[in-house]
This record gives C-alpha cells, structure tokens and sequence, in this order.
C-alpha cells in the first residue's frame, strides 16, 4: 500500500489553504461589486456576471499570479485565444443542441411569437451577460483545479471539485437526480477543455456556448429568474427526461449530451493528456 509522504500532506494542505483563501476573496469582492451596481431583475444577467468576472478575476491576479506565482498559461490563457473561444462555443451549442433535440423527440416543445423587437432588446444584454457569467465561473473553477492538480493530479481533481459542486447543487430548489449527475459531468466536460491545448479560452466557449443556448431558449431554471421575450417553453410528460421545472439540465438528455461533449473534447486533437 502506498504511503503518503509528510510533504505531500503539507503541500495537499497549502493547495487547500490557498483554494480556501482564492474562494473568499472572490466572493467577497463578488458581494461588494454587487452591492456597488445593485442587483435588480433589470439587466440581472449582466450584472451578475460583471460582478462574478471581476470578483474571481481579481482573486486569480492575488493568488494565482501573485502569490502562487502561476503564469497565465498555468491557469490555461495561451495564445490566440479567438479561434479556441470561437470552437468552445461551437462545441457548447452543439452539445446543448443534441440535448434539446433528444428532448424534443420526448415530448418537449417551443412555441415562438413574433415578438421581434423585444427579443433582440433582451437578446444582446442577455448574451453579454452570459458571456461575463461564464468567464466568472471557468475562473472560479480554474485556479482551484490548477492548485489541486499540482497536489493530487488531474483526474483526482477534477473529481473532487465535481462532487463538491455536485453537493452545492443539491441544495438548490429545483434540484433533480440528473441534475447533480449533470452537474458532475459538466465540471469534467469543463476540465478536460482547461486541460487540453486551448486551455481557458475553449473552457470558456463551452460553457457560455452550452448555456447561453439553454437559456435564451428558457429551457434552463434560469427561465424562473428572467425569461427571453417570445420563446415559451413547454417540458414534456416525463420530467426526469427533460427536467421538467429545473430545465433541460435537471433531465437525463442533458446527462447524455454532456457524455457526448465530454467524448468529443477528450478524443479531439489537441485534447487533454492521456
């Protein structure tokens, strides 16, 4: 049986310290942004991810770059950054397309209304918006899977931070069984792309690619907060397929899907070690 030497514990420890610490500057600069631009249902999305960008930006510049001393392309930021932003959000709306379609076959239907003006007002603000939110949360979860990386490796990583994302997803009120499975897909799908060659960029792209779909679609538990203007959407007899309430992430086409991202992003060229 394998031992665990005095300085792996000590440096396991330092990674959990500086995760601790990274976590408590980014919200805390989080809150005070939000309390200094306020928080209302008007342009919520892009408030929110104002304030998530520049809180867990300014925590990865203090313990990131400052005081753990990475380097950007530690914490996956390489060049060029375009082209791989562009492909993570081909590969986001793909995977979210492939959701929608599996719940479209199982009885989840759209209803459009020609609300034209009014979509395109909310559309830009909205995808602005989402745009923040997911770089706010990749660079939350980018610095704590580069530390615990270094201490524990990848694979171990990755799923720890998974099941503890997992386990503050279920706390939530519209909390399903494949919502918490999805939940933990989505944070391996997330790493493998942070991993790979295009690192942060393609992390990035994925994830605003998969929810912005979702969510101007108001096919994700967002719709109970804001919902886009002439998009209605009607889940299907089964909840547990498609979500139900909790959207198309708390339903098992989501988990299928996302199983789908996480082999497409694993075996393309430029993936993540092996």
């Amino acid at each position: 049986m394998a031992r665990v030497s005095f300085d792996d514990r000590k440096q396991l420890a330092g990674a959990i310290l500086s995760i601790l610490l990274f976590a408590a500057i980014g919200y805390a600069v989080f809150f005070v942004v939000l309390k200094v631009i306020g928080l209302s249902l008007s342009l919520l999305f892009l408030r929110l991810g104002a304030a998530l960008a520049i809180g867990f930006g300014f925590a990865t510049w203090v313990m990131g770059l400052r005081l753990c001393n990475y380097s950007l392309s530690d914490l996956g930021w390489r060049r060029p950054a375009l082209r791989p932003w562009l492909q993570g959000v081909v590969i986001g709306v793909a995977t979210a397309a492939i959701a929608l379609v599996l719940a479209f076959i199982t009885g989840t239907r759209f209803v459009f209304s020609p609300q034209t003006g009014s979509w395109l007002a909310a559309v830009v603000p909205l995808a602005l918006g989402l745009a923040l939110m997911a770089v706010g949360e990749v660079l939350a979860g980018a610095f704590p899977l580069r530390r615990l990386t270094d201490a524990i490796g990848m694979i171990p990583a990755t799923l720890t931070i998974a099941v503890i994302a997992a386990v503050l997803q279920s706390r939530g009120s519209f909390t399903t069984f494949f919502g918490i499975v999805n939940v933990v897909l989505a944070t391996i799908w997330l790493s493998l792309a942070f991993f790979s060659v295009r690192g942060f960029p393609l992390a990035w792209g994925v994830q605003f690619g998969w929810t912005a779909t979702l969510t101007l679609l108001n096919a994700s538990a967002s719709a109970f907060v804001f919902q886009t203007p002439g998009v209605i959407h009607l889940a299907g007899p089964h909840g547990w397929i498609d979500g139900g309430p909790a959207g198309i992430e708390g339903g098992l086409v989501a988990s299928l899907a996302l199983f789908a991202g996480i082999l497409y992003v694993r075996g393309a060229k430029g993936g993540p070690p092996r």
